[in-house]
């Protein structure tokens, strides 16, 4: 027997298997494992397609940090740190969103109520990642071809 609440253009449907579905203009499926909403990337969605340029110079600059959410009732309220105290308390891992600002800006976004405080959109940091890693590919062949040249030329 499932449940349905609908909100404006949004369904909410809680279904006897204990998995949860939100219908609306992204549909979001949460289970006992993962909260789960694909992006989409249809090519024939998208124009101006070009590839990251520098990329691994971006990743080089992007500082990682640990940290731990601040104990504040107005960032609490707001919306932007966890509710919950054991999860305050615990060691996250990520980076800080002005510094990313710096150098993408395009996975940075204001969050919380009213829009003051910065967020990060780290799915969108795969790209930037992937790249960074041919590119680190390429250096990679290129020293192994020199190893290889020098090592011959002893011979």
């Amino acid at each position: 027997w499932d449940s349905n609440v609908d909100f404006g253009n949004h369904r909410l449907t809680i279904p006897t298997s204990g998995n949860f579905k939100v219908l609306g203009s992204a549909d979001i499926t949460l289970d006992s494992d993962n909260l789960h909403q694909p992006t989409p990337s249809d090519r024939k969605l998208k124009t101006k397609i070009r590839p990251i340029d520098d990329a691994l110079d971006k990743v080089m600059s992007i500082r990682g940090v640990y940290y731990n959410w601040q104990d504040n009732p107005q960032y609490i309220s707001d919306g932007v740190v966890p509710e919950d105290d054991i999860e305050r308390e615990r060691r996250n891992i990520g980076v800080i969103a002005q510094d990313l600002q710096q150098v993408v800006p395009e996975v940075v976004s204001s969050v919380g109520k009213e829009g003051k405080y910065l967020g990060v959109d780290y799915a969108s940091l795969t790209a930037l990642l992937i790249e960074a890693m041919k590119e680190m590919h390429t250096r990679i062949e290129i020293l192994e071809d020199d190893v290889d040249e020098l090592f011959n030329n002893r011979a």
